[in-house]
């Protein structure tokens, strides 16, 4: 192995009894992704309205993009955090008053509540929503019309998109849900890697083995993914004319990889027994993913799976009003 691999072998962070906000804030300790790709985006979003003021994120969970959006602001600035996720608002609350001048956090019981609290807000600069896309992609219409209604003169919309939702044009990557098959000319996500691969096939062994799981993957719905000619429509039609994606990709080494596996609640655990199993069981939905990894760290393979490299691909989709 290479002379980072220590990590590879690091104890898992995951315990029985994390909230989502501990599991969350983990993750982000030993990891950079979501801090850099809020960067990024936020980047993009003030290039495209270098006079915002009033800024909105949606779904912030720790507020890292949050974060990436007050390191540049002055004091006519605001910025508003609209969550629903009980361990997340405690988060929130406990960081936000502390300190903090520009944010503030606006709370709804639900995702309905949320939708409903952003269409009712006005005068809106910029409105984002960093990798949190997810529970918002079978409602884009809805939450796109309530962007509308809530946006400036001229306001900037911006999504993130992974290769569960987003058809990449730069990049040729591999389709996830083909067994982690990686054909010539195409680009590994971190999805296809080998080790998110095991884990995933564990994971479902393991929640069909003890939680009456009925599918054979735990992945996003394939039609929740946007087509490109359907999110314009729709961004055109709340009022938002033009529509943008830039396109990027960071690197994965393999001796991370399981990282992002023990983020897997946010990627496997969305959907059907498994979403059910999270809300209602949290430890054992923790365990279980816990043991799934642990099951492909202890697998002869794993060391070499840690000497490949992948990427996670990203789309920054941002709508324009004027």
């Amino acid at each position: 192995m290479s002379d980072t691999s220590p990590i590879a072998t690091e104890p898992l962070y995951l315990r029985p009894g994390m909230s989502e906000a501990e599991a969350f804030t983990e993750f982000n300790k030993r990891n950079p992704y979501y801090h850099d790709i809020a960067e990024r985006f936020v980047g993009f979003a003030r290039m495209l309205h270098p006079k915002a003021r009033r800024f909105l994120d949606l779904l912030p969970r720790t507020g890292y993009n949050a974060d990436a959006i007050e390191r540049d602001v002055d004091v006519s600035s605001q910025i508003f955090l609209l969550e629903h996720r009980p361990s997340f608002i405690t988060f929130l609350e406990g960081k936000l008053g502390h300190a903090d001048y520009y944010q503030k956090l606006i709370k709804s019981a639900n995702l309905n509540e949320l939708v409903g609290a952003l269409a009712g807000i006005r005068n809106i600069d910029v409105i984002l929503a960093c990798e949190t896309i997810a529970p918002f992609a079978p409602r884009y219409r809805e939450l796109v019309q309530a962007a509308g209604r809530a946006a400036s003169e001229r306001a900037v919309f911006g999504i993130t998109m992974g290769p569960s939702y987003h058809k990449f044009r730069r990049y040729n990557i591999a389709n996830f849900r083909n067994g982690g098959t990686v054909g010539e000319g195409e680009t590994m996500s971190e999805l296809s890697h080998p080790i998110h691969q095991a884990v995933h096939q564990e994971l479902v062994l393991l929640a069909k083995e003890r939680h009456g799981y009925d599918k054979n993957d735990a992945y996003p719905p394939a039609e929740n993914a946007f087509n490109l000619a359907d999110l314009e429509k729709m961004n055109a039609e709340a009022g938002f004319p033009l529509t943008i994606v830039i396109e990027e990709r960071f690197r994965v080494p393999g001796w991370v990889l399981h990282h992002y596996c023990q983020n897997g609640w946010t990627f496997y655990m969305r959907f059907g027994a498994l979403l059910k199993l999270r809300e209602e069981k949290p430890a054992e939905a923790i365990a279980l993913l816990k043991e799934a990894i642990e099951n492909v760290r202890a697998m002869p393979q794993y060391p070499a799976w840690c000497e490949v490299t992948a990427y996670h691909p990203v789309g920054y989709c941002f709508a324009l009003r004027g």
